[in-house]
């Protein structure tokens, strides 16, 4: 009952923060208008690719060292941080490579999204490190703090009429990078130097865990992030900030769900060095049946009355987003079961399971792409969504099958 207490602060402070970027998005599909929240999810792309490679390259390897009590903590905390920054520079040189290339839609994001997407991924790690070392309670506090910041600077832009694709950027990064400034103060003591071989030691040891995380990550960011730009080719910047109301409305129960695996993470990974194989199926199994849940109440809401959600939330000129909403709830029911299946393989140390899982979805998702190339509606793009998710569901239980076996 402890563990489940202090479980919740991960869970609230999820939810919050969660809640909070789904205001933003509604904020901007009700004042800025379909086109400026086209603008912010085909930028927020670049976000996600950042937020992927941190997770895959730098924070889940940190969870996994410092879940392990190894000694040396402080430079795993230096090392993990240094390591983002890295990782940072290469997606900030690609974003403005690609406005070079002629991304011209985006232009007005050229200084405050990178600024937003290194914030947003050192909030994520600091954020994790919190979660390992059991600093539960502190962690409410640090989003609560951020998601207040960031609540309050899009309701000022809306009140002055001035809310925009970069209005809402500029609300992330403050929001992002105070908090995580005034955490790293507060959390000094772990910042550790020695030499630069000791930094490159650990950062090795990053990428030899998480070597097939990213693999598997940029396929999980190509799949997912794909979906606005098809829409976007589908039907102009109308149709992609038609889909970003749909997959804002689709994100509705990540705070459970992220919440879940935050906490989760570092507890399926001790659970398995204590026990390994014993009980370790049922215990996989008792855990899916907590993710599914939250799910299925989700896709029974959305299956009642997607449509009239999209209007209350959006304005009239959205319901016709409600059968692709639909499809897309589908979707989250499988990508909730998977959850627990990947914490397993994680636990196991088998992250090549992570790229089978995000390639296959990523194969199956340019497939379609290709084959209804000339018709990329709204209804179909919804259809790809769930469709792929359970394909890529499948596989996962068939390698833990075959692992069982």
């Amino acid at each position: 009952m402890a563990k489940l207490g202090a479980g919740v602060w991960v869970l609230l402070g999820q939810a919050l923060q969660s809640l909070v970027n789904f205001a933003t998005v509604m904020a901007l599909g009700y004042w800025a208008g379909p086109e400026e929240l086209g603008v912010f999810a085909l930028g927020f792309s670049f976000c996600f690719l950042a937020i992927s490679l941190g997770d895959t390259l730098v924070a889940t390897p940190y969870t996994y060292f410092q879940a392990q009590n190894l000694e040396g903590r402080e430079l795993y905390f230096s090392s993990a941080f240094i390591s983002n920054l890295a990782l940072l520079l290469v997606v900030v040189v690609l974003f403005w490579c690609g406005l070079w290339m002629g991304l011209q839609s985006l232009s007005g994001l050229s200084l405050v999204l990178p600024v937003a997407l290194i914030g947003l991924v050192n909030r994520e790690l600091f954020r994790r490190h919190l979660y390992v070392v059991a600093k539960l309670a502190q962690s409410f506090k640090f989003d609560v703090l951020s998601s207040l910041i960031q609540f309050g600077l899009v309701s000022a832009f809306v009140v002055f009429d001035a809310l925009s694709a970069v209005g809402a950027f500029i609300a992330i990064a403050v929001a992002a990078w105070l908090p995580t400034l005034l955490g790293v103060y507060l959390e000094r003591h772990l910042l550790g130097w020695r030499s630069w071989h000791d930094y490159w030691l650990h950062v090795c040891s990053f990428v030899h865990y998480g070597r097939w995380l990213v693999l598997g990550g940029v396929c999980h960011v190509a799949s997912l992030q794909l979906y606005p730009w098809l829409a976007l080719m589908g039907g102009g910047l109308a149709q992609a900030g038609s889909f970003a109301a749909c997959m804002a409305l689709t994100n509705l129960p990540n705070p459970l769900l992220v919440g879940f695996t935050n906490y989760l993470r570092p507890q399926f990974m001790r659970r398995y060095a204590q026990v390994a194989d014993k009980g370790w199926v049922a215990y996989v199994v008792r855990w899916g049946g907590v993710f599914a849940l939250p799910a299925l109440a989700y896709l029974s809401i959305v299956y009642l009355f997607a449509g009239d959600l999209l209007a209350l939330l959006y304005g009239e000129a959205y319901r016709a987003g409600g059968d692709a909403l639909t499809y897309m709830a589908l979707g989250v029911v499988a990508i909730a079961l998977s959850a627990p299946l990947q914490l397993a393989f994680l636990a196991m140390r088998m992250p090549v399971t992570n790229l089978l899982y995000h390639g296959t979805a990523l194969i199956l998702l340019l497939s379609l792409a290709a084959i209804f190339a000339g018709s990329l509606s709204l209804t179909v793009l919804g259809v790809f969504y769930g469709g792929v998710n359970f394909a890529a569901l499948i596989v996962l239980l068939m390698l833990f099958w075959g692992w069982k076996k």
